[in-house]
């Protein structure tokens, strides 16, 4: 029998990344994004790439550390190229960000190495009402 900490804060649900293989699995993912004004993140990948299996592990990782106004989701090029081609993605991986009812407000690709530069775009359109960041960001990049 485990006892609890004394004034231990509860643990924090862990965010999901929510798998999309199909247009209505995205469309919906994206209504939902509106109806609850979260911050909606894409990632496209692809299996058999290298930088994106690295890159996944980063994506994952940062979904645990967010709020739950930002949902993560994430699209396999291979299950829906025609989807994944008329929204624009040419690189792998590739983000996109959509915020509530805007749409999409940010649309970029970003290798492992330049993962930051994903926290930087959800801190530019996260917001809580205060100036508060959703990230610590550890390096200046040049996009």
């Amino acid at each position: 029998m485990r006892l609890a900490r004394k004034n231990a804060k509860p643990e924090a649900p862990k965010q999901e990344v929510i798998t999309l293989k199909t247009q209505e699995e995205y469309l919906t993912f994206l209504e939902t994004c509106a109806t609850t004004n979260s911050l909606a993140v894409i990632k496209f990948h692809a299996s058999w790439c290298k930088s994106c299996q690295s890159f996944s592990r980063k994506f994952t990782h940062l979904s645990t550390l967010s709020p739950s106004s930002i949902s993560y989701a994430s699209l396999e090029f291979s299950s829906n190229p025609k989807l994944c081609r008329s929204l624009g993605v040419t690189h792998l991986p590739s983000v996109q960000i959509y915020k509530g009812k805007e749409g999409k407000v940010e649309s970029f690709s970003c290798s492992p190495k330049r993962f930051e530069k994903v926290k930087v775009k959800i801190n530019e359109w996260w917001s809580d009402g205060s100036d508060r960041r959703v990230f610590k960001v550890s390096k200046e990049y040049d996009y």
